[in-house]
């Protein structure tokens, strides 16, 4: 592991004590309140190193090659685990025309093309990914409601941000598309999870009850789900754009100190593992 790491400081008036979190992606931040002092972000921080290295190392530990996913709007390799394939991206000519993915089947290819930027690649894989997985969504959703004897309305295929699937109070079940990276059996959880939800609408012992009968070892399954945000390539998630820059970036040394190496102001859209 490296022995330091940027930490975006921001500000905001809603809160009265500094907050500390790492994404999944292993990015420090801190909100402090209004008007907080630049050296006691320091000592914060300093007091924080040893957790800040613990959760840095547990991140690492469960990332395949122990090392955090590369950033990538542009990818060269599609692979979708669930549904065993994958897939080589080449990318054609760019152009101010509208972008397009192409499906070169037999050889499982995938040609992107007209696109201005990495972010306009990441937006046409990104819809390409919600139409590709649909059918086999759809496909073992039907498979499983068929086996348990539960049934729902409609289903919905969407790249939700952080939830793997839901059910509304009409029975239409929404599933994340990009459940097609995780493996199926993390799958097969999330839709008997909502197929439950079609007998029982809360998550009460008789909910979790019918889930372990249904699906035996859901326990389990639950708990690794809950890092399988790891498997999910980036360009299959854009990142929330902040709605303001962080008031500073400190250079957080795990052996050594604190150094600033810029400054601005606000808060970011979200946070992960807090201190």
């Amino acid at each position: 592991m490296e022995h330091g790491i940027s930490c975006n400081v921001y500000e905001s008036a809603r809160i009265k004590t500094a907050r500390l979190s790492i994404s999944g992606r292993g990015e420090l931040s801190a909100v402090v309140p209004r008007g907080f002092r630049k050296d006691l972000v320091q000592a914060f921080l300093e007091r924080k190193r040893d957790w800040i290295s613990r959760m840095l190392s547990k991140l690492a530990s469960n990332v395949p090659g122990g090392a955090f996913e590369q950033e990538c709007e542009e990818p060269c390799r599609i692979t979708l685990e669930a549904i065993g394939e994958e897939w080589e991206v080449v990318y054609g000519g760019k152009g101010a025309g509208r972008g397009r993915v192409d499906e070169e089947n037999g050889f499982r290819r995938l040609v992107v093309s007209g696109t201005e930027s990495p972010a306009g690649t990441g937006k046409l894989l990104r819809a390409w990914l919600a139409r590709h997985v649909r059918p086999f969504l759809e496909d073992r959703l039907a498979l499983l409601s068929a086996r348990h004897g539960m049934t729902c309305r409609r289903l919905c295929v969407r790249l939700q941000k952080t939830r793997w699937g839901s059910c509304s109070a009409k029975g239409v079940i929404s599933l994340n598309g990009k459940l097609a990276f995780l493996p199926l059996g993390m799958v097969d959880y999330v839709i008997c999870h909502e197929l439950c939800h079609t007998v029982c609408p809360d998550h009460s012992n008789r909910f979790w009850n019918l889930l372990e009968k249904t699906l035996p070892g859901s326990f389990d399954l639950r708990k690794s789900l809950a890092r399988a945000g790891r498997l999910v390539p980036s360009w299959a998630s854009p990142k929330a754009v902040p709605a303001q820059k962080p008031r500073d970036v400190l250079y957080v040394d795990l052996y050594a100190g604190f150094q600033s190496i810029q400054g601005y102001g606000a808060e970011p859209a979200e946070t992960a593992s807090r201190g």
